[in-house]
């Protein structure tokens, strides 16, 4: 693993070799380097997503779920100490489909800073999404 984030590190230097900040996603690590202090920094971009195209069958039951996951996941995942903040969960949804969910801050966020900034996020899940299975 450590080859391979260290191979990212290198193919990004190499294509954005003119940046002062930037943030580089391999398999399941995160790099980020940056001229100015990084820590302790509440930041929600950049932004990624992927959209499943299925929409749900019954809206307000769905969202309904989503609600209680996602606040039961960022409550869990803000109060995790300096080495974790992270939590995954599930919720039956509608039609006996199973709802996933996973959040993670990072872990030099206080706990406010951690709900305040998957708070932001989840405002941007519904505009983005509303009405499909997943995001």
């Amino acid at each position: 693993m450590i080859r391979g984030l260290m191979i990212g590190v290198s193919k990004l230097l190499q294509v954005c070799c003119n940046r002062k900040e930037l943030i580089g996603y391999y398999d399941d690590c995160m790099s980020r380097f940056s001229n100015r202090s990084i820590f302790e920094t509440m930041e929600v971009p950049p932004r990624y997503r992927m959209i499943n195209p299925e929409n749900v069958t019954s809206l307000d039951q769905f969202n309904q779920a989503l609600r209680t996951l996602l606040d039961g996941l960022r409550r869990k995942a803000a109060s995790g100490g300096s080495l974790r903040k992270f939590s995954t969960g599930n919720i039956s949804a509608t039609d006996f489909k199973m709802l996933y969910g996973l959040v993670q801050c990072t872990p030099d966020l206080f706990e406010l800073q951690c709900n305040d900034c998957l708070r932001t996020i989840y405002g941007r899940i519904l505009d983005c999404c509303n009405e499909k299975e997943g995001a």
